[in-house]
């Protein structure tokens, strides 16, 4: 069995030094995965509320998060053992040839490492301030890791379907 963790993302209180240290002493101590997740801003006036259960308040914490790609690349430097991955990614955020380079580079920067985890994500907060319609959030998920897939599969990425979220061919 292999146990994994969580990188502290979370909170002001996060510092390089302090990330760095984390990611060094689970090493050290055997720990098998390292894990971050994506949130882009906290809402003040959130209608999804907290994981979409509106009236629940989105914690503290979320007031600073680091973003997940460049927190996962700096642990990927600082480790040479644990695997690295996205326990939530909202792949409906991210272009799909850009997201592709980024995590092929974090794969190679980890020596194979990478671990990509989708999600749909739950605040529509966070949706809109992307011009993303938050109703389609299900299926933009879906092309996303589709592309994502088909591009570190070493296929190469023909404009052959055309992609309503961006409304030209990807």
């Amino acid at each position: 069995m292999h146990i994994g963790l969580t990188l502290p993302q979370l909170g002001g209180h996060v510092t390089r030094d302090g990330l760095r240290g984390f990611c060094e002493q689970a090493e050290e101590l055997g720990y098998g995965s390292l894990w971050v997740q994506e949130h882009l801003f906290y809402p003040h006036h959130p209608v999804s509320g907290y994981s979409a259960r509106p009236g629940l308040a989105v914690p503290e914490a979320y007031r600073s998060v680091l973003s997940a790609l460049e927190t996962l690349t700096a642990a990927a430097a600082w480790t040479t053992q644990p695997v690295i991955g996205t326990s939530i990614l909202v792949a409906g955020l991210h272009r799909p040839v850009a997201l592709a380079q980024q995590l092929a580079t974090i794969d190679l920067l980890s020596a194979g490492r990478l671990v990509a985890g989708f999600s749909v994500g739950w605040s529509d907060e966070e949706h809109q301030v992307m011009d993303v319609d938050p109703r389609t959030r299900g299926a933009r998920c879906d092309r996303r890791a589709a592309r994502v897939l088909g591009s570190r599969s070493g296929r190469v990425l023909r404009p052959v379907l055309r992609d309503p979220d961006i409304g030209r061919e990807t």
